[in-house]
């Protein structure tokens, strides 16, 4: 397991994954396989499984031991459903990046970097469809969504080739895996979710 921070590495492949949502089997079982394929390491892209209480710091020991026994870095984005107050606790390196545990960071949003001459950018974060049943500080953090002032610093960046994020844009994406339909969710929390995702189509744009 290396302690180079992987975006100022050049990996030959990498392995794409998504809301582990602090599942310790699922997010095992996707480092293994990026292994067993060759990866150098796993982009994660959000709802990753920063989570309050003894079970947050389980869900991050067995991944920090995998990521160990496989030799492999994991790199992620925040979803909607991370522990905020935590992870913004955490102090941002010199490199850009948090280090969470040995062989695992978090790209903070707008994080810029350069692989094998493509240019990347993170940018996580979504609206919680569900809000209404969580709890303030328990299982919802407001910093959940993109600010103006992160989409704007994106905007400002320039051109990338490839932009990593949790959410998707407002055009472009005819349905989400696995998503109910808009009729199950709170109105006006689909209304938001809507505004968010023209937020992140104009940084796409």
């Amino acid at each position: 397991m290396s302690a180079l921070n992987p975006l100022q590495s050049q990996p030959e492949t990498i392995a794409l994954s998504g809301d582990w949502h602090g599942d310790s089997e699922r997010a095992c079982a996707a480092i293994r396989f990026a292994a067993e394929h060759g990866a150098a390491g796993v982009l994660q892209l959000g709802d990753f499984g920063i989570w309050p209480g003894a079970s947050g710091t389980t869900f991050l020991t067995d991944v920090e031991t995998e990521l160990a026994e496989t030799g492999l870095w994991c790199a992620f984005i925040d979803g909607n459903h991370e522990d905020f107050w935590q992870l913004y606790a955490l102090p941002v390196g010199a490199d850009g990046l948090r280090v969470v545990r040995p062989g695992l960071w978090h790209i903070p949003r707008g994080t810029r970097w350069t692989w094998h001459g493509h240019r990347w950018v993170g940018l996580g974060g979504a609206v919680s469809l569900d809000r209404k049943l969580r709890r303030l500080g328990r299982s919802w953090w407001p910093e959940e969504t993109i600010t103006h002032e992160q989409a704007n610093e994106v905007i400002d960046g320039g051109r990338a080739d490839v932009m990593i994020t949790h959410d998707c844009p407002d055009s472009g994406v005819a349905v989400i895996p696995d998503l109910p339909p808009e009729d199950v969710w709170d109105a006006e929390q689909m209304r938001q979710s809507r505004a968010h995702q023209r937020t992140l189509e104009a940084v796409v744009e």
